[in-house]
């Protein structure tokens, strides 16, 4: 515990939240970081009655299946640079907070971007 989990490290589970990590780099150290940024979401939610959020540089998708899951986002839209997140990214959001509307936009060449978001009830 405590340290960056090696790319092999295919699942992990983060405050009840588990992502299939593939060879994306995940360091355990930021798991605080990532309870405060879903504290502060939550509260944001909490006054505003709305969460919509960016999460760029989401590597599998850790802090947005959190968003979602743990903070009620509305509407998470994720992007990695790395094209070949995109599949694992968009996976592991579907599976975290019951988005009912999930697409990809633009293109896995040279990056990928994601929309993860709820419909509205």
């Amino acid at each position: 515990a405590g340290r960056s989990r090696p790319l092999q490290q295919a699942v992990v589970n983060e405050r009840g939240i588990e992502v299939e990590v593939g060879s994306a780099f995940y360091r355990s150290e930021s798991e605080v970081s990532r309870d405060l940024a879903c504290l502060v979401a939550a509260l944001y939610k909490k006054e505003t009655g709305q969460l919509r959020i960016l999460d760029a540089f989401s590597g599998c998708g850790t802090r947005a299946a959190r968003y979602l899951s743990q903070s009620g986002a509305d509407f998470v839209h994720v992007n990695d640079a790395n094209e070949e997140m995109g599949p694992l990214l968009l996976q592991n959001l579907e599976k975290h907070g019951g988005p009912r509307n999930l697409g990809h936009e633009g293109n896995f060449e040279g990056g990928t971007s994601g929309i993860a978001g709820r419909a509205s009830d």
